[in-house]
C-alpha cells in the first residue's frame, strides 16, 4: 500500500505525446485541467501498465484510449507478478481523495462490527461534530488536514517572503533625495 499527495499543478514536464518508437505515454502536467489528470504518471511510475494495440498501430491517444501503447513496468510491478496486489491511495492537495482510496475506507467501514474488528476511532462528541460513520470521519479528517497543510504551507511561505522582503528591502533615502547616501 502506497499514499501519495500528488500535486495538481506542475508547471513543466511530458505531455503525454509519446514518440513512435514508444507509443504513448502518461502526462505529467494535466493536473490542472481535470481532477486527477497527473494520477496516470503516478500509476505508470508505480504499477505499470501493459502493452496496447499493435506495431502498426498509431500513438496512444488517453483520450479515446486507442493507439499504441509499450508495456511499462512500474516499482511494484516485482510484487505484483508474485501475486501482491500493490494499493495506491491518491489525494490531491485540494482534498479530493481518489477511487482507490475511498473504495479502501468503504471497505474498512462495511467491515466494522465484524467478529474481531473493533473500531477505536474517536468520534467527536459535540453536538455539531461530523458523522459517527467510520467513512465520512475518515475522509472529512484526510480532506481537512490536506488542505489544512497547505494553507498553512502557503501562511509560511507568505510570512517568509515579507520577512525576507523587510530585510532586504532598499536603504531608505538621504534628505538629499539620492537613494544610498551618495549623489552623482
Amino acid at each position: 500500500m502506497e499514499y501519495k499527495c500528488w500535486a495538481i499543478y506542475l508547471p513543466r514536464g511530458a505531455q503525454g505525446n509519446g514518440s513512435a518508437r514508444l507509443g504513448g505515454a502518461a502526462s505529467e502536467v494535466e493536473g490542472w485541467r481535470f481532477a486527477f489528470g497527473r494520477e496516470e504518471a503516478l500509476r505508470t511510475m508505480h504499477l505499470g501498465h501493459g502493452a496496447h494495440g499493435a506495431d502498426g498501430d498509431a500513438i496512444y491517444d488517453r483520450l479515446t484510449g486507442e493507439g499504441r501503447l509499450t508495456c511499462k513496468r512500474g516499482a511494484y510491478s516485482d510484487g505484483a507478478d508474485k501475486g501482491h496486489n500493490p494499493l495506491l491511495l491518491v489525494s490531491e492537495p485540494s482534498g479530493a481523495c481518489s477511487p482507490g482510496l475511498t473504495g479502501t475506507l468503504r471497505a474498512v467501514s462495511k467491515s466494522i462490527g465484524l467478529p474481531g474488528i473493533q473500531d477505536t476511532t474517536v468520534y467527536g462528541t459535540s453536538r455539531v461534530s461530523q458523522s459517527r460513520s467510520y467513512f465520512a470521519h475518515h475522509i472529512a479528517a484526510i480532506s481537512s488536514a490536506i488542505v489544512l497543510d497547505d494553507a498553512l504551507t502557503l501562511v509560511t511561505h507568505g510570512s517568509t517572503l515579507n520577512q525576507q522582503l523587510t530585510f532586504s528591502s532598499l536603504a531608505p533615502n538621504t534628505p538629499a533625495g539620492s537613494p544610498g547616501g551618495r549623489r552623482a
